[in-house]
């Protein structure tokens, strides 16, 4: 009777360790799951975070219109404490008869605290206010950006310098 006894303690306890096993594995599955997770919502918020840092210094350049008198005045201002570079203002007015649109570069950085501003008289309409008033530039890491009134910075596709070819600032009417 000690064989069967010895057997049957065998199998209880090899059937013991095998419910023991698949619930551990199962609690292992389990913590797998949660974990994949987690590291997906970690590389989530590291993507935002890397997001936040790269547009940091674009939403800390603004752009807005003006006007004073016959003229309409454009303004860009850099708060960031990383100076700007290649900064072209465009501007359109389609209020008047014919529409009004036009762009203008600035030559060398826009430093920090500094204010960008250009100013442009509307030979139709003198008192038209700009449908919209944009600013696209590089910023100290080299990616380029586009920015309006409404402050939210666009991230462009790397751009070839686009300044004048004789350096100096030049305004440009839109056909």
């Amino acid at each position: 009777m000690s064989e069967i006894l010895s057997a049957q303690l065998t199998v209880i306890a090899t059937l013991a360790l095998a419910v023991f096993a698949f619930i551990t594995a199962i609690f292992a599955w389990l913590a797998f799951g949660k974990q994949s997770r987690e590291v997906s919502l970690l590389l989530e918020q590291n993507k935002r975070d890397t997001d936040e840092r790269r547009r940091a210094q674009a939403s800390q350049v603004f752009v807005w219109a003006t006007l004073e008198g016959p003229r309409q005045v454009y303004h860009v201002r850099n708060t960031s404490p990383q100076p700007i570079y290649d900064l072209r203002i465009k501007w359109n007015i389609t209020l008047s008869k014919p529409p009004d649109s036009g762009s203008e570069w600035r030559d060398g950085p826009l430093m920090p605290g500094e204010e960008h501003t250009c100013r442009h008289i509307s030979l139709t309409l003198a008192s038209a206010f700009p449908e919209f008033v944009e600013a696209t530039f590089r910023d100290s890491a080299g990616v380029w950006w586009r920015t309006g009134a409404e402050g939210r910075p666009e991230e462009l596709p790397p751009l070839p310098a686009q300044l004048p070819s004789d350096g100096a600032s030049a305004q440009e009417t839109a056909p």
